[in-house]
């Protein structure tokens, strides 16, 4: 943030160009939003949701998004300095994978998903009586068997969890469409 106040102090005396807002955006992009006492919270957060439900989703949807923007940024500050334009595929690939999820959502609400099941699954990526008992929507446990009976005829079902295989790969797929560069290199 020191960075960004001092070339907003500096820049009041000189003309304004595109590389000024490509400094202000770069820095906006790269600031690590769980570097700070916020910070602390949402990682405590994430850890003890991982830790209560025994799945490292959330911790492994955060990690994705902090590299994704961190690569993001020095794409973007390694093509202003080479004053190259930027290759929009990988975004382009990642919006199609966006449209792609949503889709699998709407149909699965369409289809008759419990809206309370379709929270379980997005925050902790499975849906079982203990994520449908706890959260945001929670239920009580007879509810949470109740929903759970509703399961099969929509999603996957594997030890006692139910959870979607298309929707795994899907969100599978956004990291791969952000990191495509580094996967291709591999």
């Amino acid at each position: 943030m020191k960075n960004l106040e001092d070339l907003l102090q500096g820049k009041s005396a000189q003309p304004v160009n595109c590389a000024f807002f490509e400094a202000i955006a770069y820095q906006m992009i790269c600031i690590h939003p769980l570097s700070d006492t916020n910070g602390r919270v949402t990682r405590t957060l994430l850890i003890n949701l991982a830790g209560r439900y025994r799945n490292f989703y959330p911790l492994y949807i955060a990690h994705c998004l902090v590299f994704a923007k961190q690569r993001t940024g020095q794409t973007w500050m390694q093509a202003s300095l080479t004053a190259t334009s930027r290759n929009l595929s990988n975004s382009e690939a990642w919006l199609d994978q966006i449209k792609l999820i949503l889709q699998k959502i709407s149909d699965l609400a369409t289809a008759g998903l419990d809206p309370r099941a379709l929270w379980s699954l997005l925050s902790y990526g499975y849906v079982s009586v203990e994520t449908l008992s706890a959260g945001k929507n929670a239920c009580s446990p007879a509810l949470a068997a109740k929903i759970m009976g509703r399961l099969p005829a929509l999603l996957e079902q594997e030890q006692g969890i139910f959870y979607s295989a298309e929707l795994e790969i899907l969100i599978i797929g956004i990291d791969r469409s952000i990191n495509k560069d580094s996967y291709e290199s591999e």
